[in-house]
C-alpha cells in the first residue's frame, strides 16, 4: 500500500502562497509527505514566473518536492 501524499496546488496567488510560506516557516505543521504542484499554462508574466522559480528553490531547500508542468 502506498503512503498518503498531501498535495498543495501552488498557483502563485495569495492563498496558496500564504499556505506554502507558513509550511516553509514552520508556522503550521508540515504534512510528512507534502508535495507542491504548479501548472504553467503559458500565459504568466515574467514576475509571476520569477516568483514561482523562487518558491521552487525555497521548497528544494526545505526538502519539499515541487512538481511543475508547462505548456509549450
Amino acid at each position: 500500500m502506498r503512503p498518503w501524499v498531501t498535495r498543495l496546488s501552488f498557483s502563485a496567488g495569495t492563498g496558496s502562497s500564504a499556505i506554502l510560506w507558513m509550511f516553509l516557516r514552520g508556522e503550521i505543521a508540515r504534512p510528512q509527505n507534502l508535495i507542491v504542484t504548479n501548472a504553467n499554462p503559458g500565459m504568466e508574466g515574467r514576475r509571476a514566473l520569477a516568483y514561482v522559480a523562487m518558491m521552487k528553490e525555497e521548497c528544494a531547500k526545505a526538502g519539499i518536492p515541487f512538481l511543475q508542468v508547462k505548456r509549450d
